[in-house]
């Protein structure tokens, strides 16, 4: 008896850390001691990627606000910047619905990321988008993909 009540004990101490992790978001910030998030069940496996790969495939970034498609290619006529060095300053992820996904699982995702372009000037941008899926702390198990992503400026 002794031993059911401890494994009942442990069940239920697993399924309400589940439950909390799932309700706050997950922030990685580079000076942080967190890693950054992956994604699972996505073509990338790590924004780093992602942002490479638009990089590489448009041939730079934006200077100004912009919207992008999930492949990276600017949807609203904004010209691309070519990009000397980027680096992610900070990720936040969180479940938008709460850890119980009422609405069907979806996870929202804001990057802030610096930018050097090849002229020397300098950009903070804030990439955001949502997705169907949900997140348990740095990992993010991805169903698709979502809106295009909305980039923009921070002065």
């Amino acid at each position: 008896m002794l031993r059911r009540g401890f494994i009942v004990f442990v069940i239920g101490v697993v399924a309400l850390s589940l439950f909390a992790v799932g309700w706050s978001p997950y922030c990685y910030s580079k000076q942080g001691l967190l890693p950054p998030p992956v994604i699972v069940a996505h073509k990338y496996a790590s924004f780093q990627e992602l942002i490479a790969g638009v990089v590489a495939r448009v041939g730079g970034l934006p200077r100004s606000d912009a919207v992008l498609s999930q492949d990276g290619w600017p949807m609203s006529g904004v010209s691309v910047h070519p990009v000397e060095r980027w680096e992610i300053e900070r990720i936040t992820v969180e479940n938008m619905y709460g850890p119980l996904g009422g609405r069907g699982p979806a996870y929202r995702v804001v990057i802030e990321l610096w930018v050097r372009y090849r002229d020397g000037d300098e950009d903070l941008l804030r990439w955001g988008t949502w997705g169907p899926g949900y997140h348990i702390g740095p990992l993010i198990v991805s169903r698709g993909t979502g809106p295009p992503w909305e980039i923009v400026r921070i002065p």
